[in-house]
């Protein structure tokens, strides 16, 4: 037969109610992710060769396709001359012209006289014959002088290649090689950062995946040096849930256009 324990049976009651209490329901779990610059790049050397001059300084604010830096380029700026020099000529083009127009005179003046049967048919198809083939000489100056354009075109993007430009708006925060070192093709040489906005990237518990929406603003706990709340907009959530972890990747958007935030801080947001 069982005791009835009143002590047993407040005891009981006292820590239902203290569960039940708000004071003491679950808080939220804060996951903490880094916040990344937009764009980072490693422009590199398109070549084997000198890299001769930097236009730019570490800190440096550029514009898209702002000429940062040069290889070494003496030779082909020589071979792009003489290739412009031969695109500009018409010289060919002009003596095509000049003999179609002899050949189109003898050939009129030869028809007027067949008119009077002081010319035979034959002179005259040999002056048609002539024309014709001066008109073939002058479409074929008019191909030749393209091929040369052509070619110019392809020395100017040779001559192109030898330049570093900014492939978008953003801060020169490294230069790694000294002007005059000789490089090899493809080894780095200078980063450029787009820091106009950061991109928070952080993985998130896969049962919060329908509470989440794109384009909705949240609030983040930025860390050291930061050390203050920032809005973000959510812009994209990966809708392929990591099976090991069950986590998905959501990356947010930080505004960013006065520069005053570094890129690498690390941060908290609430999850329920």
């Amino acid at each position: 037969m069982t005791t009835w324990n009143p002590r047993k049976y407040l005891f009981t009651t006292f820590v239902v109610c203290l569960l039940a209490c708000p004071m003491f329901a679950a808080e939220p779990t804060r996951y903490e992710g880094i916040a990344l610059p937009n764009q980072q790049v490693q422009l590199t050397a398109p070549l084997q060769g000198i890299f001769q001059t930097v236009h730019v300084a570490e800190g440096d604010r550029m514009e898209e396709n702002a000429l940062i830096a040069e290889m070494k380029s003496d030779q082909q700026k020589l071979i792009c001359k003489a290739a412009k020099l031969r695109a500009e000529s018409d010289a060919a083009i002009r003596h095509a012209q000049y003999a179609l127009e002899e050949a189109q005179i003898l050939l009129e003046q030869g028809e007027k006289i067949l008119t009077t049967q002081a010319a035979s048919e034959w002179e005259v198809r040999r002056q048609r014959v002539l024309r014709d083939q001066a008109q073939a000489a002058l479409d074929q100056a008019r191909d030749e002088s393209d091929l040369v354009h052509a070619a110019y075109e392809l020395e100017q993007q040779r001559l192109d290649e030898h330049q570093l430009r900014a492939p978008f708006p953003g801060v020169i925060n490294q230069i790694i090689r000294d002007p005059g070192s000789t490089v090899e093709q493809g080894e780095p040489l200078i980063v450029i950062t787009d820091l106009s906005r950061l991109k928070a990237e952080i993985y998130l518990p896969a049962a919060a995946y329908h509470q989440l929406k794109v384009g909705d603003i949240y609030e983040l706990q930025a860390g050291e040096p930061v050390n203050k709340p920032l809005e973000a907009t959510l812009s994209f959530v990966n809708p392929v849930i990591d099976t090991a972890s069950q986590t998905v990747r959501c990356v947010f958007v930080i505004p960013n256009e006065d520069l005053t935030l570094p890129a690498g801080f690390h941060f908290d947001i609430d999850v329920p």
